[in-house]
């Protein structure tokens, strides 16, 4: 019997410091049918060299080499030179407990799903943080909108990519966009989400997400808030184009708390910064949007607090625009 291969792609920038600590985590992998692509963006460091120290001691790594573009360019790079049945996506400072890919593909054999999800580790030189997948298990898609929809937005386990595998041929047409630079793995999750059949989730945390020394967890600036919801735009019109009604009415009715809750805390806030005010019309085409669904996509027992939402914000937009 033939294992399915994975394909994992490393982004790599000036992590001279990290990087070897990454790579050891995965060629030591439990699951061997690998193949491991380096992609070296720029790196002004030591980096490309352990790249390369790395690649003479095991054929399974392939190294390419870049001007430097970002994360996002660097991972689409990697999407067009996989021709691995499943992708994973490692950051070069990070790494995985050595059975990551056997439990995935332990799933694979068991339930056959378009991704597996799983939970991870945050940790620093002070503490570890363990942060479990709250779902354990398969979940077919007829069964989004109760199990997974309700999260997709909410919880940081669906806002990344490093915790998951995909399988390529749901993936293959979709890229990271390298013009923004803030949720961007939303943006790629719940495109990847909304196209799956069906997803497999494990509970144990098995990837190590790094905060360095003088690493603090970055606070939302309004510049990234503002991408946060031109992101959230898109993927309602993505999900619109690609889920039969029924579905994305439940991934309309699922989400719009959490959108409309975010944007009322942060965009209160924000108002009276005028160098936003050309994303006003963005923010109130995505509240035009969501005027069309209040009446027939949201449960009548939550209508009254989403109307609430609705019109609070449609009146932080009017002062917005009157700035």
């Amino acid at each position: 019997m033939v294992l399915p291969k994975i394909s994992v792609i490393i982004p790599i920038y000036n992590a001279e410091k990290f990087l070897s600590r990454c790579l050891n985590s995965i060629i030591g992998q439990t699951w061997s049918n690998l193949e491991i692509i380096l992609i070296n963006d720029g790196s002004t460091d030591l980096s490309l060299s352990i790249c390369r120290e790395f690649e003479m001691m095991d054929d399974r790594i392939i190294v390419v080499s870049k001007e430097n573009g970002g994360v996002s360019s660097s991972r689409n790079v990697g999407i067009e030179r996989a021709t691995g049945e499943y992708i994973s996506f490692v950051d070069s400072d990070d790494y995985l407990d050595p059975n990551t890919y056997e439990l995935c593909m332990g799933a694979v054999n068991d339930n056959n799903p378009d991704i597996i999800k799983f939970g991870f580790f945050n940790e620093s030189s002070t503490r570890v943080l363990e942060f479990p997948m709250e779902i354990e298990g398969g979940v077919e898609h007829c069964n989004y909108s109760t199990v997974l929809y309700p999260k997709l937005c909410s919880y940081s386990g669906f806002n990344v990519v490093w915790n998951g595998v995909f399988r390529r041929e749901i993936i293959l047409g979709l890229y990271f966009d390298a013009t923004i630079v803030s949720a961007e793995d939303f943006l790629f999750d719940v495109m990847a989400i909304v196209q799956s059949r069906n997803i497999y989730f494990i509970s144990n945390p098995l990837y190590h997400y790094v905060q360095h020394d003088g690493q603090t967890i970055k606070k939302s600036s309004p510049a990234d808030t503002i991408q946060k919801i031109v992101n959230i735009d898109y993927a309602y019109s993505f999900a619109e184009k690609v889920l039969s009604n029924d579905s994305y009415n439940d991934f309309f009715n699922s989400s719009i708390k959490w959108v409309n809750s975010i944007m009322l805390a942060r965009l209160s806030i924000m108002a009276s910064r005028n160098s936003y005010k050309d994303y006003a019309n963005i923010i109130d085409n995505l509240l035009m949007k969501q005027g069309r669904y209040i009446s027939n996509c949201i449960k009548p027992r939550y209508r009254s607090y989403h109307i609430y939402l609705y019109f609070r914000l449609k009146q932080v937009i009017k002062n917005f625009l009157k700035r």
